[in-house]
């Protein structure tokens, strides 16, 4: 038992050595040089993986913050959630969607379900999807008035300038 009562969350202590794969969630070319020991990481396109340790998580989490609070990457692993919390940048992966897989499966969702999928994305999410929703628009795969409304809405584009 913890303070007060409470029941104590068992935790599994990520190892600093242990190589975890990284996947980029920026639509493009991303690149990541270490300050403390110079490695260079580049990812060249969404979805693309790299490997690192936890220790280079922490010094990226340390000097490059926005790799996690706009979500460029995430952590292809069982254990995310928990290795989120021991970087200490849970808070940014709080409600994050693969955007990937919610373009592929948009024509599926309703006005609603955008407008909640969508609210917790982070900014740097959020333009991810956008460029990937008005390439499929662009290309006829988005058939619905209601969706392009709601997605220009929650996304803060409107896909008419993209044509």
């Amino acid at each position: 038992m913890g303070l007060k009562g409470h029941k104590m969350e068992k935790t599994t202590k990520i190892q600093p050595n242990e190589e975890l794969i990284v996947v980029s969630n920026f639509k493009g070319t991303l690149y990541y040089e270490s300050k403390r020991t110079g490695a260079n990481l580049e990812w060249s396109e969404l979805g693309a993986i790299q490997y690192m340790t936890f220790n280079e998580l922490v010094d990226m989490r340390s000097s490059q913050r926005a790799f996690f609070s706009e979500n460029w990457i995430y952590i292809d692993d069982d254990r995310a959630e928990e290795i989120y919390k021991q970087l200490r940048v849970n808070q940014y992966y709080q409600g994050v969607i693969n955007a990937v897989d919610f373009v592929e499966n948009i024509n599926k969702k309703t006005p609603k379900t955008i407008k909640e999928q969508l609210k917790n994305c982070s900014k740097g999410q959020k333009e991810v999807i956008a460029d990937l929703c008005i390439e499929k628009y662009k290309n006829g795969g988005i058939d619905s008035i209601k969706i392009v409304n709601a997605l220009e809405v929650e996304l803060g584009v409107n896909f008419d300038d993209f044509e």
